[in-house]
């Protein structure tokens, strides 16, 4: 169902866009590479660190500040052991796919700033040794949709190339807490502390490239 409402979402944009102005411009791709920081529920902020967040994505340029598309996106965080009493070698990653749209300002120009929101859905995958025990799989996974606004600052460095500095907050439907390392509670924490969804701010850079098109 969440794919049939993400086909119509795109098919509704390009209908309006296609009826304001029939000439397309070039499809692109962007790029981004962020570092996360961990901002909510409590026990995702106390015990886990940001390493990198990935985004790639292929957009269909609507108008001239209009565009739209797919995203595949990844992020990884690290777990601090010496915040709890157990070893547990865990890591977590989100990994996701879904549409993205965006509207650039003064695309024209040397200088401009690209708003974008990324609407989607996304595994919450995390490995622990303290599972492996348990359960004899490593591996947790929660899944839930995701919603990540972003404005970047962009420079054109060429006709088909840009680079800008982007800020993002990322908000996913999945709750973190001890049950994602096979544990009853963190001996440090309280239940309350593992309630409520993951908050994740990033900063980075990315870049844009328009794609080739024959005339």
């Amino acid at each position: 169902m969440k794919y049939v409402i993400s086909i119509l979402i795109l098919s509704g944009i390009f209908s309006l866009a296609h009826g304001q102005e029939k000439k397309m411009d070039a499809p692109f791709i962007k790029g981004n590479f962020q570092l996360p920081t961990p901002l909510g529920n409590y026990a995702f902020k106390t015990h886990m660190s940001g390493v990198s967040d990935l985004t790639f994505s292929f957009n269909l340029a609507f108008t001239k500040s209009l565009h739209g598309g797919v995203y595949l996106a990844h992020e990884y965080f690290s777990f601090d052991d010496t915040s709890i009493p157990e070893t547990t070698n865990a890591a977590m990653q989100i990994a996701g796919a879904g549409i993205t749209l965006g509207y650039t300002l003064s695309p024209e120009n040397k200088f401009s700033v690209d708003y974008s929101v990324d609407l989607g859905y996304c595994a919450m995958l995390v490995s622990s040794e303290t599972c492996n025990t348990k359960t004899g799989d490593k591996f947790h996974q929660e899944n839930g949709y995701n919603f990540k606004p972003s404005v970047s600052l962009e420079i054109k460095s060429s006709e088909t190339l840009s680079f800008g500095i982007l800020l993002s907050y990322h908000l996913v439907l999945a709750h973190f807490g001890s049950n994602n390392l096979c544990l009853s509670s963190f001996a440090t924490g309280l239940p309350i502390d593992s309630v409520g969804p993951t908050h994740i701010f990033a900063v980075g850079f990315g870049f844009k490239t328009i794609l080739p098109t024959r005339h």
